[in-house]
């Protein structure tokens, strides 16, 4: 070999291998750079923003990451030894998130035995043990991944800088009842949130009480704005006094920063005197925004809202102004107003068009648009925000201009201050055409059919092993057995689609149907859970399987109560195909004998379940008929329920906390471990002693509101349905999202369906709960059930032999913002004004091009026709109809369809 070719292979190796990218291709989520701000910090800084689901499985698990961070360069026999390439758990070293503009670091504060040395040199890498980064879920907000499992090492200097305990850096008043606090570090934790009840204050200003605490978005965790229920006065000396526990005296909750805790009981220092502000405090409109798609109304107001002046409370035996609630941790607020509650707090004036025809050019003069509304006409997007709808089918005109007022008087803030005078803000309409409304939809294909029968979905959920030697394999889950790794389950599925809905199915996992898209809005009608966690474990658990891991949409429980037994087990199944349905059949027998006790007590029953899904041609309905089948010589004790998470109007994993449960019931019997419910609804029987059977009955008129199940720190609980056989539209139920008038309704014969079951995580839990968080499942949904005895743990009874059946139909409903009565045909609301009118509402089921109906207001005593529309069905919006109710107390919706031979379709019934 010459000496010149030995010298070119030589340098060929010292050259590093070409990626296969193209020059320039973003190659995803990558590390900046490691520093140390102090010598107990150390920041990991990212070059794009970090995905919000890292950032709560941070903040919510410590061992989401920390185990997979190692640092290295420490020095035996100094502050800095334990650093010697050790992952941060064994170091036992926490994780942050930050939160800055940015949103692209983590911060790292170390133990209270280990410091930085300044000048120390030290290395920072990641090593997913085995795993890649995608898989442990270290990922950017753009939906990449740090790459590869293990990175470089990143070298950082020690800083002679000491962390700090916490100190105010600054207080800034803006009004004369809010304060800006700046601490000169980052609090970690101690900080109260939201509204500040603590008695007596241990947060004052100028001796008066703060109220409410709001921590400043983006500031990373340093500034808090203060609000007071007094006035401080203008150019006099102030002086914030803190308590190193705001909320309390426990060392355990005081203020922390990466040096520690601050003594709880002892003051805050730093610079905490300033100069009182001229500027008044006052609440009034800061902005009104016009959406893109010009349906909506964005009113936003300086200060959050706690109270609605002009309208009472809705608490029973209860004084005093309508509450605006939020929650404590995230501040969701799930408050609506209908368009006549609305009008006592905004006047609003513009032009609207009809959505279909959009005309451009000259829009025209404002007028009053309190009639243009949805009956929902608006809900609160939080405590400062709300959000008003134009009814169904209309529009602002392009470019064109209105105005919002702030009637005097109408609202009170955090601060205590009601509003003394009107205000008026002033708003131009987009000039853009409007957007699709459903991107997977389109209003000219035919109808059609398609099943794709090796479809596949992801459930992710945190990892777990089966309990070894259990009378069952692989059925039952302890505490022990649950990791802190965050896994992605892929999980077979059918997947069945037709012009207007989408219905995904897993028979492996449980026999549910797990997701039903309504196509014209690309809306989800039922809840799937982001990140299931076991959950419920032991021998006392509520669970028959001794656990529980809730994934959601709809599924057969049998046949023992809460879940059943086969939530989880694959089920055999068929597809039977026709040009016009698809029907899935999935079916089990019940042969598993776990577990006996006072509660589980049917054993193996042998019964025989079948439960098949069918999927129309031509409608936006699934079918579910379930059959039941005791082929035994002697009677079988049993329970069935079916099961839903329901979340209309929103993505799967998203519920609105708008929800209303809709429901021809008007009672309902609390379970007995859920007192907070009698103080939030009126008690049917005050006389009765509270928890017996008729002390806990109650009318259910609060808790249709998934905003109104809470009092205090109880929020969730169970009710049961009363009655509801005996009532002639008594065979159907569903939920309301008031966000966008969209719903879900199941109908189905009640009187074989008889039982009906409520339950949330209760409003405070179901938004505020991390969904990372290990163990605690609340999520934003109502799960309401129907089963064939009355409530849990009372068995039916099938006789030697005997087979029962019934089916169960899902539907999706528009433009509804109630429901009188349902069936397969569609869902109507029939409603008397206070002006002497009644009016009525309809969506059918039918969407076809081709059908036309005919709804009638009909007098039910004398027959008389009040008013009648022919009308063809509408994705998006109700069929509409109002009349003089004249001397009618009772007035019945009759609708028809005329196409194809006139057919009776759904009669809906309401009296005065």
């Amino acid at each position: 070999m010459s000496i010149g070719l030995a010298i070119l292979l030589v340098l060929a190796a010292l050259i590093p291998l070409t990626s296969s990218r193209t020059a320039g291709a973003d190659e995803g989520l990558s590390i900046e750079g490691v520093s140390a701000p102090d010598d107990k910090t150390i920041e990991i800084d990212f070059d794009r923003a970090l995905d919000e689901g890292l950032r709560q499985y941070v903040e919510a698990n410590a061992n989401a990451v920390r185990p997979f961070i190692h640092v290295d360069g420490g020095t035996d026999g100094q502050p800095d030894a334990a650093l010697n390439g050790a992952d941060l758990q064994a170091l036992g070293a926490e994780v942050f998130t930050v939160d800055t503009p940015e949103q692209d670091t983590l911060r790292i504060v170390l133990p209270a035995t280990t410091t930085l040395t300044a000048g120390g040199e030290y290395e920072l890498w990641l090593d997913g043990a085995g795993s890649t980064f995608d898989e442990l879920r270290i990922r950017a907000a753009d939906g990449s991944a740090l790459a590869g499992d293990e990175t470089a090492r990143f070298g950082f200097a020690g800083t002679g800088a000491a962390a700090g305990l916490a100190t105010v850096e600054s207080v800034q008043p803006l009004t004369s009842r809010l304060v800006r606090v700046t601490f000169a570090q980052s609090i970690l934790a101690g900080m109260p949130s939201r509204t500040y009840t603590t008695n007596p204050s241990r947060i004052t200003v100028g001796g008066v009480a703060a109220t409410y605490v709001e921590k400043v978005p983006g500031s990373d965790s340093r500034v808090f704005d203060v609000y007071l229920n007094a006035d401080l006065a203008a150019g006099q000396q102030h002086t914030l006094t803190l308590l190193g526990n705001p909320t309390g005296t426990q060392v355990n909750a005081a203020l922390r920063t990466s040096a520690g805790r601050v003594d709880p009981v002892a003051l805050v220092g730093g610079a905490t005197t300033f100069s009182g502000s001229g500027q008044p405090h006052a609440n009034g409109l800061h902005s009104v925004e016009v959406s893109d798609d010009r349906r909506q109304l964005t009113v936003t107001f300086d200060h959050k809202i706690a109270e609605l002046a002009t309208l009472p409370t809705w608490r029973p035996n209860a004084t005093g102004a309508r509450p605006v609630l939020e929650t404590p941790r995230t501040g969701t607020t799930g408050d609506s107003l209908t368009a006549d509650e609305l009008a006592t707090i905004l006047d609003i004036s513009g032009t609207v068009a009809d959505a279909d025809a959009d005309p451009s050019g000259t829009p025209g003069e404002p007028s009053d648009l309190s009639g243009e509304l949805r009956h929902t006409a608006a809900y609160f997007a939080d405590r400062r925000t709300i959000v008003v709808s134009l009814a169904e089918g209309s529009v602002f005109r392009r470019g064109s201009e209105g105005a919002v007022t702030l009637l005097a008087g109408s609202v009170t803030d955090v601060a205590g201050v009601t509003n003394a005078a009107a205000e008026t803000l002033e708003f131009t309409a987009p000039t853009a055409g409007l957007p699709d409304r459903g991107p997977d939809y389109d209003p000219r294909d035919r109808d059609y059919l398609t099943v794709d029968e090796d479809a596949s979905t992801t459930f992710t959920h945190y990892d777990y092993t089966f309990a070894q030697n259990t009378p069952v394999p692989n059925y039952r889950v302890d505490a022990a057995n649950v990791s802190d790794r965050v896994v992605e389950e892929e999980v077979d599925a059918i997947v069945v689609e037709n012009k207007y809905i989408k219905a995904t199915f897993t028979p492996d996992y449980g026999a549910r149907l797990l997701s039903l898209i309504y196509k014209p809005t690309g809306h989800d009608l039922l809840y799937a859970n982001p990140v299931g966690t076991p959950y419920g474990h032991g021998n006392n658990s509520p669970f028959y399987a001794n656990w529980l891991m809730v994934w959601g949409g709809i599924a057969p429980t049998f046949s023992e109560a809460e879940h059943g037994k086969y939530w989880f087990l694959p089920w055999d199944y068929e597809i039977t195909e026709t040009d016009d349905q698809v029907t899935i059949t999935m079916t089990k027998t019940d042969t598993i004998n776990h577990r006996q006790d006072g509660r589980f007590r049917y054993g193996a029953t042998g019964i025989e379940i079948e439960v098949g899904y069918t999927v129309y041609k031509d409608r936006p309905v699934v079918d579910m008929d379930v059959s039941l089948h005791n082929p035994n010589g002697v009677a079988k004790e049993y329970e069935y329920w079916t099961l839903t998470t329901l979340g209309p109007g929103a993505e799967l994993h998203d519920g609105s906390p708008t929800m209303e449960h809709l429901t021809p019931l008007e009672k309902v019997r609390r379970d007995s471990a859920y007192t907070w419910m009698a103080d939030v609804e009126r008690r049917v029987n005050p006389d009765a002693p509270a928890n017996s059977e008729a002390g806990r009955e109650l009318y259910f008129d609060n808790m249709r509101y998934l905003s109104r199940w809470q009092t205090g720190s109880q929020t969730g609980g169970i009710a049961y349905g009363l009655e509801l056989p005996a009532n002639p539209q008594g065979d159907w139920w569903g939920a309301v999202n008031h966000e966008n008038e969209a719903g879900v309704v199941r109908v189905s014969d009640n009187d074989t369906t008889r039982g009906m079951k409520f339950w949330t995580w209760g409003f405070n839990s179901s938004f505020d709960t991390n969904p990372y968080s290990k163990g605690s499942s609340a999520r934003p949904y109502v799960e309401p059930w129907g089963g064939v005895s009355d409530r849990f743990f009372l068995p039916d009874v099938l006789g030697p032999g005997e087979t029962k059946s019934w089916t169960e139909t899902f539907l999706p409903t528009q433009d509804l913002y109630s429901i009188t009565n349902a069936n397969e045909h569609g869902a109507a609301v029939v409603a008397f004004g206070g002006d002497g009118t009644v009016s009525g509402h309809v969506f059918p089921t039918d969407l076809g091009r081709d059908a036309v109906f005919r709804a009638s207001l009909v007098d039910a005593a004398t027959g008389e026709v009040l008013t009648r529309e022919v009308f063809r069905s509408d994705e998006y919006e109700s069929a509409k109809l109002t009349a003089d109710a004249g001397d009618a107390t009772t007035v019945r919706l009759v609708l028809e369809r005329v196409s194809g031979g006139r057919q009776e379709l759904l009669t809906a019934e309401e009296s005065r």
